[in-house]
């Protein structure tokens, strides 16, 4: 069973009591208590009463952590602790090799406990705050082989969502109880997935200030928005592909959906950087690896026309619509290994402009339209506009994306500097200006903007963009009530 541990990082007795309570209440599993963030040995109260496993954990300064004393010190304090209570000491191979003999007093002090009938455990562990190693596998063969180490825990930094992969082979190939996880952003699917590889454990954090690691999800995230309860080894996977992803809102939304349908999957953020090969790399990691239960991911910026690519490259499916738009949001790993394309942007243009702005397809013709950007939302956009036989002109920073984008479907395109005398009653935008974090950015000055003027922006993160409410207060200087269209 892996635990849901969570990092207590206060500083006083008092307070690491309280964040323990709390933890719990949010469901944790077990605490970890950073010795090296307590001013305080009182390590009995502490732990006094506590209803789930501790470890314990004292982390050099060189290891990343805020203890500056000797190994001999960090042996001393780690085994005093585990006098007093707790079920787990950790301690960084390199300071324990550094140990030698000091090793024996707690190696002494954890077989005391056992033949008292305490169940204690020791975590040997390998930190990389900067990289992930690609040979992490036999960084850990050493601590594998150390007979002392009941765990072996090993954390590198992600650089790129494909740095999971590293992690996950780790834990599925251990022959000892493991840890591993992926620090970072990016390495959000290995503490998720934890689960379904049956790690020892995996980290949270009570509140996002009170992290302990670079990329900790909160208890409430990983549970809520996770569906951590619900993980097992049989849980399919799946997730959003782009580049920046932090911003996407796609796991709350498809894992409630997963839970009210009692489908066992669960749905990723995969931050994978804008090249290519990147994406390939990543595409080709999930293939390779079958026992991951990979069933689909959702593609975003900048990877639909990376997606398409792939899998033409491949030799693999790609639906007529998306062949048409020469983007691909939608991908679909079936059980035999192959690949399927879709994308599914066109129909959602479509139905929220009939849906929001009660244009059909047969209003919208002859509609003079304004797309702006040439990237693979907008694709989908200019074919919808121009199968509907609307009057687009298309906006790109990128002349000759516009130009050739514009040409490929038959519409006009100007030039991006120009994008601010444009006529159109309709306004679609199709790129990333305005998206968290920079939610002040507008793609156009405001004083375009018309009452009249039907406004369409694919940014969900914020909801109501820099765009919209321009939008809204010109509808409101007009002097007409704000539509769902506006």
């Amino acid at each position: 069973m892996t635990r849901l541990t969570a990092a207590i990082t206060a500083p006083m007795v008092d307070r690491a009591r309280e964040d323990i309570t709390l933890a719990v209440q949010r469901g944790a599993m077990m605490v970890e208590i950073r010795l090296d963030y307590l001013g305080s040995r009182d390590y009995g109260t502490l732990v006094h009463d506590v209803s789930v496993p501790v470890v314990w954990t004292l982390r050099h300064t060189s290891e990343g952590g805020r203890f500056d004393g000797t190994v001999a010190e960090e042996i001393d304090q780690l085994a005093a602790a585990l006098e007093t209570g707790g079920d787990y000491a950790d301690i960084e191979f390199r300071r324990w090799n550094e140990a030698g003999a000091g090793r024996e007093k707690l190696l002494n002090a954890v077989r005391r406990l056992r033949e008292k009938g305490r169940d204690v455990k020791l975590i040997l562990s390998y930190h990389d705050f900067q990289s992930m190693p690609a040979d992490l596998p036999a960084a850990a063969q050493p601590i594998i082989h150390e007979r002392a180490a009941d765990v072996v825990k090993v954390v590198g930094f992600a650089r790129d969502a494909g740095d999971n992969f590293t992690v996950f082979d780790f834990l599925k190939n251990s022959c000892k109880p493991a840890i591993g996880i992926a620090m970072g952003p990016a390495g959000t699917a290995s503490r998720v997935l934890a689960k379904k590889f049956e790690a020892e454990l995996t980290f949270a954090t009570i509140e996002a200030d009170k992290s302990s690691a670079p990329g900790q999800l909160t208890l409430d995230q990983m549970k809520r928005d996770y569906r951590w309860d619900t993980i097992d080894h049989a849980t399919m996977v799946a997730g959003v592909i782009g580049h920046p992803v932090e911003h996407s809102m796609s796991p709350v939304m498809h894992n409630r959906a997963y839970t009210a349908m009692g489908f066992n999957a669960v749905y990723l953020k995969f931050d994978v950087a804008d090249t290519y090969e990147d994406f390939a790399r990543f595409i080709d990691g999930i293939r390779a690896r079958p026992w991951l239960g990979g069933i689909g991911l959702s593609v975003t910026i900048p990877h639909k026309t990376h997606a398409i690519r792939y899998l033409e490259s491949n030799g693999f499916d790609v639906s007529p619509l998306a062949q048409q738009i020469g983007a691909v949001n939608t991908l679909v790993f079936p059980k035999d290994g192959s690949l399927s394309g879709y994308n599914t942007d066109y129909v959602g243009i479509l139905e929220s402009l009939r849906t929001a702005a009660g244009l059909d397809r047969k209003a919208l013709r002859g509609q003079t339209v304004a797309v702006l950007g040439g990237g693979g939302v907008s694709r989908a956009i200019v074919a919808a506009m121009a199968e509907v036989e609307a009057d687009v002109t298309v906006y790109n920073r990128t002349e000759s994306k516009a130009r050739d984008l514009a040409n490929e479907f038959g519409v006009k395109w100007d030039a991006w500097e120009r994008r601010n005398d444009l006529k159109a009653r309709i306004l679609i935008n199709g790129t990333s200006v305005g998206m968290h974090p920079k939610v002040d950015d507008c793609p156009v000055d405001p004083t375009v903007l018309r009452p009249g003027m039907i406004v369409f922006d694919t940014i969900y993160n914020p909801l109501q963009t820099r765009l919209l409410e321009a939008a809204r207060e010109s509808a409101r200087a007009g002097g007409r009530p704000v539509s769902p269209g506006d």
